[in-house]
């Protein structure tokens, strides 16, 4: 009598691979057993490969573990990073970044006192400038009105600051900051953006002081 040799396991690598990715450690027992229960006795399981079937599910089920706990612990870093960030809001946060101006007078801050040949030079978001303002004698703040040069109000939208030497016109490498609180942070592929409560939105990145 001729005895059909019942097929192993390497000739149905689908379902070997899904128990793998399940875990299901027990299911590939039971069927590893019925495999040798049922091989052909003329032609049994060399021990080679009983060994080698049992790494390989060792193997993908250990990387299947892995995957599963980099994931949870990648979920937890996100959480934890908004729950981080949620705590900002209603802060004040000092930049040096561009910054929205609405119409209402603007403050500025320096990190060395101002001198009489300093000025602070706006500028529009095409690198116009639009108003000088004199650097007055020790402080470490100055308001600009929103007005030009010319006494003219201003055009609500995006400008920048900067220091300038008032003898020669040349910029001073010295950070100035605008402010704002906090009034929403937004999440995103990249770092999370804070909008401000006069309309600037900021990268958190930019953030140079936090009261």
């Amino acid at each position: 009598m001729q005895i059909e040799p019942t097929p192993t396991l390497e000739s149905n690598p689908p379902k070997t691979q899904n128990l793998g990715v399940q875990g299901d450690f027990e299911t590939f027992l039971r069927m590893l057993t019925t495999q040798i229960q049922n091989q052909d006795p003329l032609s049994p399981m060399e021990s080679e490969a009983f060994a080698s079937q049992l790494a390989q599910f060792s193997m993908v089920e250990q990387q299947t573990l892995a995957n599963q706990k980099l994931n949870s612990l990648v979920d937890a870093l996100a959480n934890s990073q908004a729950f981080s960030s949620a705590n900002m809001i209603g802060r004040q946060v000092l930049h040096t970044d561009s910054f929205q101006f609405l119409g209402a007078p603007i403050e500025f801050e320096v990190e060395d006192p101002l001198n009489s040949d300093t000025k602070l030079i706006i500028s529009d978001q095409n690198g116009r400038t639009v108003r000088e303002l004199d650097g007055t004698g020790g402080a470490h703040k100055l308001i600009w009105d929103g007005l030009s040069n010319e006494g003219a109000t201003l055009e609500i939208g995006q400008y920048s600051a900067q220091l300038q030497s008032s003898s020669d016109a040349q910029p001073l490498h010295v950070p100035v900051f605008t402010s704002g609180s906090v009034e929403e942070v937004r999440f995103g592929e990249g770092a999370p953006e804070l909008l401000l409560s006069d309309g600037t939105i900021i990268p958190e990145t930019s953030i140079a002081r936090l009261r």
